[in-house]
């Protein structure tokens, strides 16, 4: 608190109390405080009869009840502004904490991967459990979808099996290769000496070459 506001305080606490009113009984212009046990007179002030005596008039007669709350309203200001100052301390160290100290893409990488690796432990630990058994129990389904979302084939994301078919066949369209679907089911070229075909053997579709005639 400054010195000012301390002596304007002592003075405001030494002060007679108010409210102050005129007391005629002590002549005109007479004032005092009416509101304890016993009347304790101001004074007689007389604000004489010029234009600005009656702003002065109410100026000073509030002045007794308005200079207090002026008072505890800075005091009370003041400690919002301690509050504020240390509050901004505090925010300033917290983020002192981590200003600077981002984590590189290779962290966040290596965190991603722990948290992929745990999915994975997961299934896996979930199908040796239902294994366990002398007669096995199913491994729920959720494994599966778990562990397919982990590899990053989820259906409906281009990823699914049919939608890589499909890929592979718009892939030779936005390549500009012709392609021809032969009525037994295979794909040749237009050439007919390159085609895709399923082999009964291995179960697999793989690419064939037609072998040059010597």
């Amino acid at each position: 608190m400054s010195d000012r506001l301390t002596d304007i305080k002592a003075r405001e606490q030494a002060a007679t109390p108010g409210p102050w009113q005129e007391h005629d009984d002590y002549g005109p212009n007479f004032y005092a405080y009416l509101g304890g046990s016993h009347l304790r007179g101001i004074g007689t002030l007389n604000f004489g009869d010029g234009e600005d005596a009656e702003a002065d008039r109410d100026f000073t007669l509030n002045a007794r009840d308005d200079v207090p709350w002026l008072i505890e309203q800075l005091e009370q200001a003041r400690r919002w502004a301690v509050e504020l100052e240390n509050r901004v301390e505090q925010l300033t160290d917290e983020l002192a904490k981590y200003v600077g100290k981002e984590p590189t893409l290779a962290e966040e990488m290596a965190y991603l991967n722990r948290c992929l690796n745990s999915v994975y432990d997961l299934c896996e630990q979930t199908k040796k459990n239902a294994r366990r058994w002398e007669n096995p129990l199913p491994v729920p389904e959720w494994v599966d979808t778990v562990e397919q979302a982990a590899d990053g084939q989820r259906d409906g994301d281009g990823s699914s099996p049919w939608l890589r078919a499909v890929s592979g066949l718009n892939a030779l369209v936005d390549a500009g290769i012709s392609f021809w679907i032969e009525p037994d089911g295979h794909i040749s070229n237009p050439t007919g000496d390159e085609h895709v075909e399923y082999d009964h053997e291995t179960e697999r579709w793989q690419l064939a070459h037609d072998k040059e005639e010597a």
